[in-house]
C-alpha cells in the first residue's frame, strides 16, 4: 500500500510483478535490492508523512494557544459582568427597600392628612356651633335685657 503523497509503490501494489518474480529465477542480490528500494520508499514516504504530521501539530498548537488565550479573555469578561451584576441585583434591593420606606411613609402622610381633615371639619362644626350657641345666648341675653327694660320702665 502506498503511504499519502506517495511516489513509490508497495509490493502489493504490484500483484503482477510479483507474478513474474516468482516465474524467473532471480538472484538474492536482485531480491535484495528490490526490498532495499521498497523500503527506502517507504521510508522516504512515511518521513514526509511524519514532517506533515508535525507541521499539523504545530498549526494545531497555535490554534489552541490561540483558544486558550480567548478563553482567558472570556473569563475575565465573565468576571467583570458577574461583578456587574451583584452591584446590579444589589443596588436593585436596595431602591426596592427605598421604595417600600417612601410608601410606608406616603401612606403615613395621607392618614394624617385624613386625621388632619377629619379634626378640621370636626373644628368647623365647632366653630357653627359655637357661633349659633353664641347668636342664641345674644338673643338670649337680648330678649332678657328688653324684658327688664320693659320690667323696670
Amino acid at each position: 500500500m502506498a503511504l499519502k503523497g506517495s511516489t513509490c509503490t508497495g509490493p502489493e501494489d504490484n500483484g503482477s510483478h510479483d507474478d513474474s518474480l516468482r516465474e524467473k529465477t532471480t538472484s538474492v542480490s536482485e531480491v535484495n535490492h528490490k526490498c532495499n528500494a521498497t523500503l527506502g520508499c517507504t521510508i522516504a514516504n512515511q518521513e514526509a508523512e511524519i514532517k506533515s504530521l508535525l507541521k499539523q501539530e504545530e498549526t494545531l498548537r497555535h490554534h489552541i494557544e490561540k483558544l486558550e488565550k480567548w478563553i482567558e479573555e472570556l473569563r475575565g469578561q465573565l468576571k467583570e459582568l458577574t461583578k456587574h451584576n451583584n452591584a446590579l441585583e444589589s443596588a436593585m434591593k436596595q431602591s426596592k427597600i427605598a421604595f417600600e420606606s417612601e410608601q410606608n411613609a406616603l401612606q403615613k402622610v395621607q392618614e394624617t392628612l385624613t386625621a388632619a381633615g377629619v379634626v378640621l371639619v370636626g373644628n368647623d362644626y365647632a366653630l357653627k356651633s359655637e357661633k349659633v350657641l353664641k347668636e342664641e345666648c345674644d338673643n338670649t341675653a337680648s330678649t332678657i335685657r328688653n324684658g327688664m327694660d320693659e320690667a323696670a320702665g
